[in-house]
């Protein structure tokens, strides 16, 4: 049939007598865009007043000519959709509801209707006009200009191939919601957060994010049990390495625990809806208790980390089997988490079992792009996974790296993507979608396309984003080509971690921007030669995105290692906020671009940098200043790994003893000669990961030694040791005696939240020789990541006079 030919609408679109919003949107949607392609309003009538003159007519929706078709979209699957022409007529009807449009930002936070129809008219769309989103807004709408539309002659019932879709969003909405005074100065004003979040909505609607409603939801669980059943059952909760029974995680060998979780804990009693979360709590620690131990057997050959995984799937499915003894529909729910997404090395069945797939704090790369090895030993886990039966989804969290770096990923994550649906994933969730859509265009476009297709070709899908820029394509392709080669050969491995821009700088150098920004010049010479501006604007739409880039670099650059603003050097200070002032203004001036999600940017911007500084005079933050910062000429620093824990017991807080040795650094105390012996410590870099010095990658206990000289003038005051970033727990020593330390018990938080947190111990000034050598040994413990002293060791003196 034909829609359009030649200037003239050929068919008229008719909905029911009584529409529902999804159909209404429906219309709007393809009316929309087939006036973008030809110039020509397609005519809209209900169906009881529909207008001669027209030879076809369109049906959306539930409409009697569809009941008399014998089409029923309530016995469809959900988000299914009917695309049958019956003569001269097309039908596009799919199961739908009207709890959509009527809420922002709904598709990416899990709260979804039924979208059949809608869905429909976006295949039509796509199918037939050529429509292309590449990302939110107007100018990332790309439809194809032409003087017709003709439609195949159909019969197809389209079925979404994976039960849940869905792209986290949830900081967005919550913006939306409640907008603060100290995001809105360097991100975007409240208008332009209402106008983003209102085209993100729309942007991941047309790429037919939702699902059933009924597919499984799956949260940490048990984080209030140790406060709730602690004192009364002790025996539930996990065993420490001293033998005490404490909180959060679960000794999960208890079987009188799985009886308790079966009878009193489950989420729904629903015949056709039992779903029981069992998903541990988001945390590293484990039970140490023999029983759960012996689960563990046996680890697996060549992991660097201890594996749970055992313990968990024995868990899982003890409480399967008591589960299903009351409701055979009974669907316990879980994460494959931590230190638990290992596949299991026994034997087991796990059939009637959720779980989602999360490669995060668990030995394995959780960024895109990754090493080759490291991208097949992920895939073999998943396949591992899945041959226990377990029913699997796939919830990465790479869409949050990169801060707004061009650290993009298309043919790698695709083939994961792929290769997880090949071997049984039911559906995903992104965990989040910080959208850098100018230079990270093509990932996030691959990954929508896949998500509503999972089989297309992804170099047909990298193709149809290029093609976007018309005469440009090809300059274009090679721009990203040249950023994702860099991400995977050239930036640090796993890339920039996701939540700390103040390294991004040194990842992402001036030096690299060079060849890419005259990559975009030729593209944007090529896109001029087009008579439609659209190509041009795309491609400066790309320029902007790198342009804010560098500004943001830029702005981090002048920064104190780690982030530090200057207080004591006004100089530095004017330069600092000046480089502010510069990004926040081409923000404001670009923000109706949506070149980058600026809320998320500021975000991690504010939760590592002290910006509220910045807005002060400079005499202002001299005054309110807590303390000086005294550059402390630390010595070598040496590092010694204690794989076997015996550190303490031989107390290594005052290095080696043995005046046997030569030893590269010595100091006495009260006669005691303390030497530190290059057969056992090695010197490393400070600050720096581990992995990034002699010791190489390691896990487990550590210590690292160094001496420094304190004036006798600062012994007097009040002294403060600050850490800006030790991974994971800290316990601090100076000459001999622990001063302090940053560990999961004096914190009271959980492992995973100490290793990027700046911490400070104040220290007695008797602990200190004036004027004289003194040691400051750290013993640190890491369970994954890259370990080590990664920020900076500083020394503020409270009202410190200035040192002659």
């Amino acid at each position: 049939m034909t829609l359009v030919d030649r200037g003239e609408a050929r068919v008229v679109v008719v909905v029911a007598d009584e529409p529902t919003a999804i159909s209404l949107l429906a219309v709007d949607e393809l009316v929309l865009h087939v006036e973008k392609a030809t110039g020509v309003t397609l005519p809209v009538a209900r169906e009881s007043s529909i207008p001669d003159g027209y030879g076809s007519r369109l049906y959306l929706g539930n409409t009697k000519a569809a009941a008399a078709q014998g089409i029923d979209s309530e016995s469809m699957e959900p988000d299914a959709f009917l695309l049958r022409t019956v003569e001269a007529d097309l039908y596009v009807v799919g199961r739908e509801d009207g709890l959509l449009v009527s809420k922002p930002v709904m598709y990416g936070t899990g709260s979804y209707g039924y979208s059949g129809t809608l869905f429909g008219v976006y295949e039509v769309l796509e199918r037939y006009v050529g429509v292309r989103w590449l990302w939110p807004g107007d100018l990332g709408t790309y439809v194809p200009r032409t003087k017709a539309v003709v439609i195949d002659s159909l019969d197809e019932m389209v079925r979404m191939k994976l039960q849940r879709r869905q792209f986290g969003v949830s900081w967005i909405r919550r913006a939306v919601e409640n907008y603060s005074s100290r995001m809105e100065r360097i991100a975007f004003s409240e208008d332009g957060l209402r106008n983003y979040a209102r085209d993100l909505e729309v942007y991941l609607r047309r790429h037919r994010v939702g699902g059933d409603r009924s597919h499984p939801y799956v949260d940490h669980r048990f984080h209030d049990w140790w406060s709730r059943y602690g004192k009364e059952h002790p025996e539930w909760f996990m065993m420490n390495k001293a033998g005490e029974r404490t909180g959060p995680a679960l000794c999960v060998s208890n079987p009188d625990l799985h009886r308790f979780i079966v009878d009193q804990a489950w989420d729904g009693s629903a015949e056709d809806r039992w779903h029981l979360n069992i998903g541990e709590v988001d945390v590293r620690v484990y039970c140490q208790c023999e029983t759960c131990l012996e689960w563990d057997r046996p680890q697996p050959k060549g992991f660097a980390e201890y594996s749970t995984s055992n313990r968990y799937a024995r868990f899982w499915k003890a409480v399967r089997d008591l589960a299903v003894e009351r409701n055979p529909k009974a669907l316990p729910k879980t994460f494959l988490y931590m230190n638990y997404t290992h596949a299991p090395t026994i034997d087991i069945d796990l059939s009637g079992i959720y779980g989602e797939f999360v490669p995060w704090f668990s030995g394995f790369n959780p960024y895109y792009p990754m090493p080759d090895r490291e991208h097949a030993y992920l895939k073999q886990q998943w396949r591992d996974w899945s041959r226990t039966g377990i029913t699997m989804a796939y919830r990465p969290n790479y869409l949050l790296g990169g801060y707004v770096l061009p650290h993009l990923s298309t043919w790698q994550a695709g083939d994961m993507f792929q290769f997880a649906y090949r071997h049984g994933m039911v559906g995903h969730y992104y965990d989040s979608l910080w959208g850098q859509w100018a230079v990270r265009g093509p990932m996030y476009y691959i990954h929508m396309r896949l998500s509503a297709d999972p089989e297309a070709d992804i170099e047909v899908l990298r193709e149809e984003f290029f093609s976007s820029f018309g005469p440009a394509a090809k300059e274009v392709e090679a721009y990203f080509n040249y950023w994702e080669s860099y991400s995977r050969h050239e930036a640090p491995r796993g890339g920039v971690d996701w939540h700390d821009p103040r390294r991004a700088h040194m990842a992402y150098p001036p030096e690299v921007f060079g060849p890419a920004e005259r990559i975009l010049d030729r593209a944007m010479s090529a896109a001029r030669e087009s008579a439609s501006s659209e190509f041009s604007e795309r491609v400066e739409f790309l320029q902007s995105g790198l342009k804010h880039t560098r500004l943001s670099l830029e702005f981090i650059g002048t920064l104190g290692h780690q982030g530090a603003i200057p207080r004591d050097d006004k100089e530095r200070f004017r330069t600092v906020r000046e480089a502010m002032e510069r990004l926040v203004q081409f923000r404001r001036a670009h923000e109706h671009m949506y070149i980058a999600d600026y809320v998320a940017a500021a975000t991690i911007e504010m939760n590592r940098i002290d910006l509220d500084v910045l807005y002060e005079a400079f005499e202002d933050v001299r005054v309110d200043a807590a303390s000086d910062s005294a550059e402390m000429p630390w010595g070598q620093w040496y590092f010694r790994k204690d794989e076997q824990g015996v550190g303490i017991k031989q107390e290594w807080f005052i290095a080696d003893l043995d005046k046997t040795s030569k030893g590269i650094q010595q100091y006495d105390d009260g006669g005691v000669a303390y030497l530190i012996d290059r057969q056992y410590w090695m010197p490393v870099r400070v600050p720096a990961r581990l992995s990034e010095t002699p010791a190489g990658d390691y896990l487990g206990y550590g210590w690292y030694v160094t001496t420094f000289n304190m004036p006798k003038l600062w012994t007097e005051q009040s002294v403060r040791l600050r850490f800006e970033g030790v991974d994971e727990q800290a316990w601090v020593y100076v000459n001999g005696k622990m001063v302090g330390e940053h560990t999961v018990e004096s914190e009271n938080k959980p492992v995973e939240e100490l290793w990027d947190r700046p911490f400070e111990i104040e220290v007695a000034s008797e602990s200190f020789i004036p004027n004289g050598e003194n040691l400051l040994v750290v013993r640190i413990h890491a369970s994954s990541g890259a370990a080590g002293i990664w920020g900076p060791v500083q020394v503020y003196v409270m009202d410190a006079e200035p040192a002659d």
